[in-house]
């Protein structure tokens, strides 16, 4: 059966593009300087960005650990080497998404022990987390510290950071922390554009979900344009301001996965 010059040319795009490479692969090291993978993460295996992505993390970890010592940056998800498809994200395909799991503090101001997983703080700032003995251990968002992640992000002269997914609550008390040091109002400013709630996915109040701009030659993927910030406005309802969220509807009993 002869299938014809069109499906063979098919074919061999399809062979093809999948033996491609969707973007310029690095590779972060395991450990490095004021940063760490917990073996939770490491072993996905999702430890691949771009360049400029890796480097971003490591010289934003470097910053802060040289500015506020006594604390690990821990570095969770970021893609696969081929960029393939996982069961914990709906992007992270181009190599320009990294989630980087929040500064804490116990109860005595002692950084966080080595996460096994991501925990949500509440408005307040609070989170409990299990230790490896079954004892709970209750967390403080560190905002000192996150803000000075935030800020080395945002400074970077070799990577534009386009996006910085995090709860509504943890970016406002990040910004306000900003405010209250007197912070550049230039740095406070993009702070405020790129610092974002997703509407479409969970609501990152356990990490802070970086995004880069996509380097030249890399795509960026259609599925990620459809990650939008929450965002509320004013309707009139029986003479009162109403708040309306935009943000996709989920079927019941199905969980929203991270961006």
């Amino acid at each position: 059966m002869r299938l014809g010059l069109g499906f063979s040319v098919l074919v061999g795009v399809m062979v093809s593009s999948a033996a491609a490479a969707p973007f310029p692969s690095a590779w972060l090291p395991r450990e490095g300087d004021g940063y760490l993978i917990p073996p939770t993460w490491a072993e996905r295996g999702l430890r691949y960005g771009t360049p400029e992505l890796v480097g971003l993390i490591e010289r934003a970890a470097r910053i802060v650990v040289d500015e506020l010592p006594g604390a690990t940056l821990y570095v969770a998800d970021m893609s696969l080497k081929d960029g393939a498809w996982t069961q914990w994200h709906r992007s992270h395909r181009n190599g320009c998404d990294a989630d980087l799991i929040y500064f804490a503090t116990d109860d005595g101001g002692e950084s966080r022990p080595v996460p096994r997983q991501m925990v949500p703080f509440d408005r307040g700032g609070i989170a409990w987390t299990l230790l490896a003995d079954g004892e709970r251990l209750r967390l403080h968002f560190d905002t000192e510290r996150n803000w000075a992640l935030i800020r080395a992000l945002l400074l970077d002269e070799e990577t534009r950071v386009v996006r910085i997914f995090v709860a509504t609550p943890l970016r406002e008390r990040l910004l306000a922390f900003a405010e209250s040091v007197n912070e550049d109002p230039r740095v406070l400013a993009r702070a405020a554009e790129v610092l974002v709630q997703p509407g479409d996915s969970e609501p990152h109040n356990d990490h802070m979900h970086v995004r880069i701009a996509p380097p030249v030659g890399v795509e960026q993927p259609t599925f990620a344009d459809t990650t939008y910030a929450r965002v509320t406005k004013a309707k009139p309802h029986r003479g009162k301001p109403h708040k309306l969220a935009r943000h996709k509807k989920v079927k019941k009993g199905v969980r929203k996965r991270n961006v």
